[in-house]
């Protein structure tokens, strides 16, 4: 029988640090690949980016709803410890 465990993460900090703005302060100037949404074919290279914009234009452009863009393999951990 599975359990539900109700508010067992309320006291862990990142729950009201963790936001976009945080996220934009801690990153948001980093420069970023962007891969579109178009579906490949024999002739895409599959590992190169489409586009480089900043975390932070990332992070505003998903703001605003359902993007056509993705970014892959961004460890903000890394970046923040750089």
């Amino acid at each position: 029988m599975p359990i539900v465990n109700k508010d067992l993460s309320k006291e862990w900090p990142p729950i009201n640090k963790w936001d976009r703005d945080y996220f934009k302060q801690l990153a948001g100037d980093k420069k970023v690949p962007f891969y579109n949404n178009v579906k490949s074919d024999a002739y895409t290279p599959v590992y190169k980016a489409d586009d480089y914009k900043t975390f932070g234009e990332y992070i505003d452009m998903i703001s605003d709803g359902p993007a056509g863009w993705r970014i892959f393999l961004f460890n903000i951990l890394i970046i923040h410890h750089k």
